[in-house]
């Protein structure tokens, strides 16, 4: 994913880590019931969770053994589904953990 589409995804999310207290999602009515809560929620945390998975990618793409299967022939949506996925759900789940801790 590259170009205008990495800079208008990339470019909200700078918007909304850079000012905190615009970290909301836009038009969702918080009191209305705990789907909407669940929902703002959820939007407020993309540009972090969005940031976290490019920054792992971006790392996984380096590696050996992605370098290995592109040498070999194997195409990119095999090498996304057998080596970057995988390796990307194990810092997507500590993130969710550590969002998810309970409260002291």
């Amino acid at each position: 994913m590259g170009g205008r589409h990495r800079h208008a995804v990339h470019g909200r999310a700078d918007v909304d880590t850079a000012d905190p207290a615009r970290r909301r999602a836009d038009g969702v009515d918080t009191r209305a019931a705990s789907v909407n809560v669940i929902l703002a929620i959820t939007v407020a945390e993309i540009p972090r969770v969005s940031r976290l998975v490019r920054s792992v990618v971006l790392s996984l793409r380096e590696q050996p053994y992605v370098d290995a299967a592109v040498a070999s022939g194997t195409r990119a949506p095999m090498i996304i589904l057998r080596h970057i996925l995988p390796n990307t759900m194990a810092p997507m789940l500590v993130q969710a953990n550590l969002y998810l801790r309970p409260a002291p």
